[in-house]
């Protein structure tokens, strides 16, 4: 037969071969050490990004607070201010100071409020004021006079339970769901930073402290939250003389020491400070203010460290026997989460 005749047989064609279990598994290996490699950046990189928008948040409140005192002869927020308040432990006022009360109230100044109103829990009314030297309804005139989003007030760095302010009703008769119609924060959930004192004691202006654009520009108006002394990680004073808890006296301390002063906003890393001349800054330690002043505490008088550091050491508020200013720089952010979020009647009670 001639060779032309035959036919060639077509080669077999080759079976794909699959992976064999070895191989998956260096993959499966491979995948799970870049997850480790990369998850820390991207946790770190969402971090980052709440810390941005959350500083916008207080430049943007900043910006509102110098519009305001552009209108009333530089003078930042405050709602009514009884400057002669006095130590008391009456449910409705501690060291002179309210917070959060009667939010359905239709004006901020008119129609002194009653003992009821002046709590942050009901009864609540939409005739009489909040309380005196009410510090959340000092800021909520911003929302109320300038429509600012409430959204700005709650810190992007904290979920649940904290939430803008949908300004219900509460189930209070003619409460307005309209914010220039309401006088404070409905819920200490509804605000995640804290200002320095609008209120201060009485020898406060002799003294040289200032509420306003007089204010010098390293004075710290505003910063993420207070954490106070009441959570287990946290004690923004030297000594606790309420729970026990020990926090930073200066700003060499250790950074271990440093961070349980340090707001809870951003798991304790930090916390962003707005500036009386509006501008803001990220601060690793609670020593952020003028001349390194702690801002989540007032000096006591007690316990300073010279001249260079006489505002670290003292405690939250004002107290009996020292019931006055020492430093006319000296910031006090409240409210503080501690007494705001733990406490029986939420406010700064």
């Amino acid at each position: 037969m001639s060779q032309h005749g035959k036919h060639a047989c077509p080669a077999a064609p080759e079976q794909a071969r699959g992976f064999t279990l070895v191989e998956l598994l260096v993959v499966i290996g491979i995948i799970a050490v870049l997850i480790a490699i990369l998850l820390p950046a991207l946790n770190g990189a969402r971090s980052q990004a709440r810390r941005v928008a959350c500083m916008s948040n207080l430049r943007q409140i900043g910006q509102a607070m110098l519009v305001y005192a552009n209108e009333n002869r530089g003078e930042f927020p405050r709602a009514y201010y009884y400057p002669n308040f006095t130590w008391t432990h009456s449910p409705d006022s501690f060291c002179g100071l309210r917070g959060f009360s009667n939010p359905t109230a239709s004006d901020t100044f008119t129609n002194a409020a009653v003992w009821n109103y002046d709590l942050p829990v009901q009864p609540w009314d939409t005739a009489h004021r909040p309380g005196d030297n009410d510090v959340t309804a000092a800021i909520f005139m911003l929302i109320k006079q300038y429509r600012l989003p409430a959204e700005l007030f709650v810190c992007p760095g904290r979920g649940d339970p904290f939430y803008p302010d949908r300004f219900d009703t509460l189930g209070v008769a003619g409460a307005s769901r309209d914010p220039a119609l309401r006088s404070n924060f409905s819920s200490p959930y509804n605000l995640g930073y804290s200002v320095s004192l609008p209120y201060p004691p009485p020898n406060a202006n002799a003294l040289g402290y200032r509420w306003g654009t007089k204010a010098k520009p390293g004075f710290a108006i505003m910063a993420d939250l207070n954490p106070g002394e009441r959570f287990i990680d946290s004690c923004v004073v030297t000594t606790s003389g309420f729970f026990g808890g020990r926090g930073p006296q200066t700003p060499s301390d250790p950074p271990s020491l440093q961070r349980v002063a340090n707001s809870r906003n951003h798991n304790k890393t930090g916390q962003n400070v707005l500036y009386a001349d509006g501008h803001c800054e990220w601060s690793a330690t609670a020593f952020a203010g003028y001349n390194q002043d702690n801002i989540y505490t007032f000096a006591a008088g007690t316990g300073t460290t010279g001249n260079t550091n006489q505002w670290t050491s003292g405690a939250q508020c004002f107290f009996a026997g020292l019931f006055k200013l020492f430093y006319p720089e000296d910031s006090i952010m409240q409210p503080n989460e501690g007494d705001t979020l733990v406490t029986v009647g939420l406010g700064i009670n």
